[in-house]
């Protein structure tokens, strides 16, 4: 066989195995893997269904509701994109600690409008476009930020938040009927205005917040409140 031949066979089965592998890629997720104008790819992987999200020890991850459940991995071209190895059990999902941070840029983890409950330890969570009856957040040594990217509004009904251990909550642009919180050597700076507001504070907490039409805080000697 020609040499000429035997090249334009190889590229034609280079060719097949790409789509072979795209139409794989698809199958499993559901969709594509795209590339960004600043040089990111995208990578989605489908997730199962979840009430409940655990993360420990992990960083520059932002939490986006949606219609779907599944895992954006935004990394450098031709990167490696990090071994996911998350577990589910019951309606639990629990991701792996400490994700090697030279493998990607962040991750996005898109739930649906069942997720009630997150746990976060030793890990720093943003949350954007959340619309939820009722959401509690644990945390431990963590940090959560809420990021509303709309012009109006996003509303929670009740907002449950314990955190304990130098943990650090901001939540701004956003509506609250009824916060509860929670905090134990730790900060938060509620800069909204939640119909009712209740909670303790104890161990070197302070919470910065605005008026509230309704606030019951009970706080230990140790403890701050500051009212704008």
């Amino acid at each position: 066989m020609k040499t000429s031949k035997i090249i334009l066979i190889a590229m034609l089965s280079t060719i097949a195995l790409l789509i072979l592998a795209g139409a794989i890629d698809l199958r499993i997720t559901g969709r594509k893997p795209l590339t960004l104008q600043n040089g990111l790819i995208v990578i989605k992987k489908t997730l199962p269904a979840f009430k409940i999200l655990c993360i420990n020890n992990n960083e520059r991850i932002e939490l986006v509701q949606s219609d779907s459940s599944f895992i954006a991995i935004f990394l450098m071209k031709d990167s490696v994109a990090p071994d996911l190895k998350y577990s589910l059990v019951g309606d639990t999902l629990k991701f792996p600690d400490q994700i090697p941070k030279k493998s990607y840029h962040y991750i996005k983890i898109h739930t649906t409008e069942h997720l009630n409950r997150i746990m976060a330890k030793n890990s720093a969570l943003n949350l954007t476009h959340f619309k939820q009856a009722n959401l509690t957040a644990d945390l431990d040594h963590s940090r959560l930020e809420f990021l509303q990217m709309k012009d109006e509004k996003e509303t929670f009904q009740h907002l449950t938040i314990t955190a304990r251990n130098n943990s650090n909550i901001h939540a701004s642009n956003i509506g609250i009927d009824t916060l509860k919180i929670d905090l134990q050597k730790s900060d938060a700076m509620i800069m909204c205005n939640p119909a009712n507001i209740c909670g303790n504070l104890s161990d070197f907490s302070k919470i910065t917040l605005l008026q509230a039409n309704q606030i019951s805080l009970k706080k230990d000697d140790s403890s701050s409140i500051q009212i704008h």
